[in-house]
C-alpha cells in the first residue's frame, strides 16, 4: 500500500494507520470508525489526511502486529503513542515529533511514594513492552515489574492495590489518575523527556516528508495548538 502512488482524485487515495488495540484517552479512544473515536491523535490524523488530500483509514492492531502490517505494507503509517528511541529507529523510519511527553509516576492517595528512590521492594505495573517498563528495569531494579497488556490495567490494579505504583506517559497517567477513585499524580520523572512521531516502514520517504509538511503547517496556522488545548492542557508535562 502507498498512499501517495495514485493520482489525485482516484477513489484508491487512502491513508491506513495503525492504531492502539486498547486506545488511552485522551491521546486516542472508541472503536476506529465509529461516533465515539476521539482524542488528540485522531483529529490530528483527521487533518494530516485532509491536508494531503487522503481518506483516513485507522486499524486497532497491537505493536507486534501494527509493526508487521506496516513492513509489509498493509498499513500507510503507526500512530499510537510510539516513542521515538535509537532502538525503534532500527525498525522503522519516524516522523517529526508530534507529542512531547514524560514519565510519570502515579501512586494512591494514601501512599507515602514519591520518587522512584521509593520504589524499592515494591511492585510497579507498565505497559508491557513499553519505555515505561524499560525505564522501570534499567532504574529501579529493586522493583518488582508487573506488566499489562491494556492501558486502563494498570490503573485498576494500583486502585485494587494489586500493586503500588504505576509509570506511564504524563498525559495518559494524568487522565487515568482522575478517572480511578483514589489516585493522585505523584510527578514526572526527572530526566525522561520524550518524544512520541508517526511510524513509516523504512525507505517510506514519500510519506513521511509529506506527514512532516503536513504537521509543520498544522502547527504554523495553531491547529495543532488549538487540538492539545482541547484534549491536553490539563495533563501537559512540563
Amino acid at each position: 500500500m502507498n498512499a501517495l502512488a495514485e493520482p489525485a482524485g482516484s477513489a484508491g487515495r487512502v491513508l491506513s494507520v495503525g492504531v492502539d488495540e486498547s486506545p488511552p484517552p485522551p491521546l486516542c479512544f472508541g472503536p476506529p470508525g465509529t461516533p465515539e473515536f476521539r482524542g488528540f491523535e485522531v483529529d490530528l490524523l483527521e487533518a494530516l489526511a485532509g491536508k494531503l488530500g487522503l481518506a483516513l483509514r485507522c486499524e486497532s492492531a497491537g505493536w507486534s502486529t501494527a509493526l508487521a502490517h506496516l513492513q509489509e505494507g498493509r498499513l500507510d503509517m503507526l500512530c499510537r503513542a510510539v516513542t521515538i528511541t535509537p532502538e525503534r529507529r532500527r525498525l522503522v523510519d519516524f516522523s517529526d515529533p508530534y507529542l512531547d511527553t514524560e514519565l510519570t509516576l502515579v501512586v494512591r492517595r494514601d501512599s507515602p511514594i514519591q520518587s522512584p528512590g521509593d520504589l524499592i521492594g515494591v511492585d510497579v505495573g507498565v505497559r508491557r513492552a513499553t519505555v515505561a517498563e524499560e525505564f522501570i528495569r534499567k532504574h529501579c531494579p529493586a522493583a518488582t515489574v508487573r506488566t499489562f497488556d491494556g492501558h486502563a490495567e494498570p490503573y485498576r490494579a494500583l486502585a485494587d492495590r494489586a500493586v503500588d505504583a504505576v509509570v506511564d506517559h504524563t498525559q495518559i497517567a494524568t487522565y487515568f489518575a482522575r478517572a480511578e477513585v483514589g489516585l493522585r499524580v505523584s510527578g514526572a520523572l526527572e530526566g525522561t523527556d520524550l518524544q512520541c512521531g508517526m511510524a513509516f516502514a523504512l525507505g517510506n520517504e514519500p510519506l513521511r516528508r509529506a506527514v512532516n509538511r503536513a504537521l509543520g503547517e498544522l502547527r504554523a496556522e495553531g491547529t495543532w495548538e488549538g487540538f492539545r488545548r482541547r484534549w491536553l492542557s490539563e495533563g501537559e508535562a512540563g
